[in-house]
């Protein structure tokens, strides 16, 4: 199944993602560790560096296509080595990821976390608040609220304890001016 399946609920049987090249069935490398949905695409995270044929580099985060069934790099992707992008969350035209790396898409202040922008495929960070360890887990609450877990301490001068939050841009949770 090259790493990714879908369960059907009606046939309660596991299905490969659907493709036309079988040789573009998965990812190649080792782990997915997280995947993310819109209705059309599907978002994955992991340590893994290109389609499973060794055609498109994906660098540990990637996008498929669902219409037109392809894979996409994000940008530049997450390059370094020994990179692993354990979390991932997308809304809007936001995909937000979290994990062990040094920098996404060669952006400064990208370290462990970042953001992507699915409009103009260009990586962000979020603030220059680095948390000091890796971030293992990422949730998105409706009012723009970022919480990530992991094992860090402390979130750029913040104490932390394995748990940070950023108040993500255009959020509702941010103050409004008087």
């Amino acid at each position: 199944m090259r790493r990714i399946v879908r369960y059907d609920l009606n046939t309660q049987t596991y299905i490969g993602l659907p493709n036309p090249n079988p040789s573009l069935f998965g990812v190649g490398g080792q782990n997915v560790f997280r995947v993310a949905a819109t209705d059309s695409d599907i978002y994955l995270a992991g340590d893994f560096t290109t389609t499973t044929d060794g055609a498109v580099p994906l660098d540990r985060v990637a996008r498929f296509d669902l219409a037109t069934q392809t894979w996409h790099r994000l940008g530049s992707g997450i390059v370094s080595p020994s990179s692993r992008v354990r979390a991932l969350v997308v809304r809007g035209d936001d995909l937000y990821v979290g994990g062990n790396f040094l920098e996404a898409g060669g952006v400064a202040e990208t370290d462990r976390i970042a953001r992507f922008d699915l409009t103009t495929s260009t990586w962000m960070a979020l603030s220059d608040d680095i948390p000091d360890g890796n971030v293992l887990e990422l949730f998105l609450t409706d009012e723009g609220l970022l919480y990530t877990g992991g094992s860090f301490s402390m979130t750029g001068p913040h104490d932390s304890a394995r748990l940070g939050l950023y108040v993500v841009p255009d959020s509702p949770a941010l103050p409004t001016g008087t």
